[in-house]
């Protein structure tokens, strides 16, 4: 189970190594990845942990703008400890889909606005490329880590969240509540059985990295 936790912290280490990282070339806007980005979409819920840290926060500005806290603080402040807590980075990806909608929100007038007037010139089209580039720059982090525990971005954000949340208390349990309810006991095990089963493919893309990493 140590070897396990470890890779774990490592695997999610790596993926998320660039999240924060700016752009330095602007490459053109792929206007097939703009279309995928899709329309904004609420979250309908959210895991019984994270709702209770929500507090009197309920529209998603405020949830967004608490998640971003959380994210920077264990991706950027904490990351070395990625390794050792990772309970801890689970649950800061599962902030990272709430971190993602709230800026999916904010940039959604801009993605209507560019894709009506696709592939014409107007008068804010760099306003709206400005917002898009940043929202796929985030999408990018957000593939990798559901990629991390194989899931991809067809899967419901809701699910996703729930996926990262029960995964990250199974990874940090002790602090976990003792009252479950069934059916959570249920799709708890049916994640970390399907979690085993990618360690070892998890482990050869690591190794794969780690490897192309000592020859740069």
């Amino acid at each position: 189970m140590k070897k396990l936790l470890l890779l774990v912290g490592l695997v999610i280490f790596l993926n998320s190594n660039n999240l924060f990282a700016k752009e330095k070339n602007e490459k053109p806007i792929d206007i097939e990845d703009v279309k995928k980005l899709g329309r904004y979409e609420p979250i309908e819920e959210f895991p019984e942990g994270m709702m209770e840290k929500f507090g009197s926060c309920s529209k998603i500005h405020c949830k967004a703008k608490m998640a971003g806290k959380i994210v920077y603080h264990r991706f950027v402040v904490k990351k070395k400890s990625s390794q050792k807590y990772p309970g801890k980075m689970m649950e800061a990806m599962a902030w990272y889909e709430i971190l993602f909608n709230g800026k999916h929100k904010d940039t959604d007038k801009f993605i209507k606005r560019y894709l009506e007037n696709y592939p014409n010139d107007y008068k804010y089209k760099k306003v709206d490329e400005k917002f898009i580039r940043s929202l796929l720059s985030m999408n990018k982090g957000r593939k990798s880590m559901r990629k991390a525990l194989g899931m991809d971005l067809t899967e419901k954000t809701d699910i996703a969240i729930k996926r990262f949340w029960l995964l990250g208390a199974f990874l940090g349990k002790g602090k976990a509540k003792k009252r479950v309810i069934d059916s959570e006991l249920k799709e708890r095990k049916i994640l970390i059985n399907e979690y085993k089963a990618k360690v070892k493919a998890l482990k050869e893309k690591l190794e794969e990295k780690e490897e192309a990493e000592n020859e740069n």
